[in-house]
């Protein structure tokens, strides 16, 4: 009977050490985990103060840095514009490429005569074929580029299944968020290695950071800007050529006029100008960030999931934003 009654009770002190030092594994690998979203919080909380003291009390002369002239992309309205008038605030002359001439003309006379550089205007359309980049490689001859910013972009209308986008939006995202990038690059980066100076920004975006259904092929392409940012970063080092990434957020530009909920802005959808004024202050401290701190904290929020939750998240919210304009 002893030995009927022992057993239970060994049994359970068995159970209950096995049970501690589960409990005991478990709660080390909680504290290791915390510690890591603390550590990559305080490591994203700290880059982004940096960048904010550094820009305010040791900002990077740029003309000096990287030369008189900035060559901007898709320059006549959102982040393009911006950049544009920012680097003439600077001091830098512009150099704008983009679609339509009266904007071009437009854009260039208010910079001229807000902040009295030199500018000079192309218009190209880059949904066109490779023919167009010969043309931009004679207008640009000559001239001493110091910054590129690749900016010029395209998102279809409204976000739907890869199956039901049409082939002519399917070719404007790849010449435009792909090839644009690529041949401005290849034009213009061998004069910058052979003098050692310059910088080439590249806008990526957040989507380019998960897979994201709905706008799949814009996801992707700027998945591409990303990565092929870092190889040419790899690439250039020992030119000392600064390649930034930028991967922003929703911005409030033509972009996501479709969208009445974002264009409603706010905090974290800030305008163009807001955004740039941000970005701006980051080139030459950062080489790949999303340019605005509140930006910055929605990635790293992100990081702490799973790819594919991320994914199906986004699928849902691309529903509910283009739900008005979404195909029936």
């Amino acid at each position: 009977m002893a030995l009927s009654c022992d057993s239970p009770l060994l049994l359970w002190k068995q159970m209950s050490r096995t049970v501690m030092m589960y409990e005991e594994l478990f709660t080390i690998v909680g504290y290791v985990y915390a510690g890591k979203i603390l550590l990559s919080l305080t490591i994203t909380i700290v880059r982004e103060l940096r960048v904010i003291f550094r820009s305010r009390f040791w900002p990077i002369d740029l003309v000096s840095r990287y030369g008189k002239w900035a060559v901007v992309t898709g320059s006549t309205d959102g982040i393009g514009k911006a950049y544009a008038q920012e680097l003439a605030r600077r001091g830098l002359n512009i150099f704008l490429i983009s679609r339509n001439p009266e904007k071009l003309k437009k854009v260039a006379d208010e910079i001229e005569l807000e902040f009295g550089v030199e500018t000079k205007i192309l218009d190209v359309d880059f949904s066109l074929s490779r023919d167009i980049y010969p043309r931009i490689a004679s207008h640009l001859e000559g001239i001493e580029v110091g910054i590129l910013v690749n900016n010029v972009g395209f998102l279809n209308e409204t976000a739907m299944p890869f199956s039901r986008m049409c082939e002519d939006d399917l070719w404007k995202l790849i010449k435009i968020n792909i090839a644009a990038a690529t041949m401005m690059s290849k034009i213009i980066l061998p004069a910058m290695i052979k003098e050692k100076k310059g910088a080439v920004v590249n806008i990526s975006s957040v989507a380019g950071m998960h897979p994201l259904p709905m706008i799949a092929v814009y996801s992707a392409t700027k998945a591409y800007l990303y990565y092929f940012s870092e190889a040419l970063r790899r690439e250039c080092r020992s030119s000392k050529i600064t390649i930034q990434t930028l991967t922003p957020g929703y911005v409030n530009t033509n972009l996501i006029s479709t969208s009445s909920y974002l264009r409603r802005g706010g905090l974290s959808i800030p305008r163009a100008g807001k955004y740039v004024r941000h970005a701006i202050a980051t080139l030459g401290v950062v080489d790949t960030t999303c340019g605005y701190w509140i930006h910055e904290l929605q990635l790293w929020f992100a990081s702490l999931f799973p790819r594919y939750i991320i994914s199906e998240v986004c699928m849902y919210l691309q529903a509910f934003l283009y739900k008005d304009t979404k195909p029936e």
